[in-house]
């Protein structure tokens, strides 16, 4: 077994108290004091936000959000998860969108999404309107209106 893999044995073992004696038990010491530390820190946060102090403040956006996971933290799941989330959505407003009789989506790909959504059946429009056009600048140079017929 490599190195890693003894790594990762033992430090399982030892938080899950599987392990026992005087190194594994000062691991959990330490461990505890962290998760108390880290407790405190993350109750100082949730105050300030429920204060709304300084740069803290909250602010209400005028259409819903959908927040996935900490995008510090890797490894998670989150990529695979907002696949799947995305993919139930589009099915979602494609069914909706039938049932109001609409013949096209249109939407504003962001953030390099445009691959994305080409393989979801949109595409850049041949033509666009200059008001549409001028609104599409306000999302940022690499935004595309994409739309698809339904």
């Amino acid at each position: 077994m490599s190195l890693h893999g003894c790594v990762v044995r033992y430090w399982s073992a030892a938080i899950s108290g599987k392990a026992r004696g005087p190194a594994s038990a000062l691991v959990r010491a330490l461990l505890t004091i962290l998760s108390w530390d880290y407790g405190l820190v993350m109750k100082l946060r949730n105050l300030v936000y429920d204060r709304q102090f300084w740069m803290f403040k909250t602010v209400r956006l005028p259409a819903a959000v959908v927040s996935v996971g900490n995008i510090a933290v890797g490894g998670t799941g989150k990529t695979p998860f907002v696949a799947l989330l995305a993919a139930r959505l589009l099915a979602r407003l494609r069914e909706r969108a039938q049932a109001l009789g609409l013949a096209r989506m249109g939407l504003v790909a962001v953030q390099g999404s445009v691959s994305y959504w080409q393989r979801q059946g949109f595409a850049e429009p041949a033509e666009m309107s200059e008001s549409l056009g001028a609104k599409l600048t306000s999302f940022g140079a690499e935004a595309r209106f994409l739309a698809c017929d339904q």
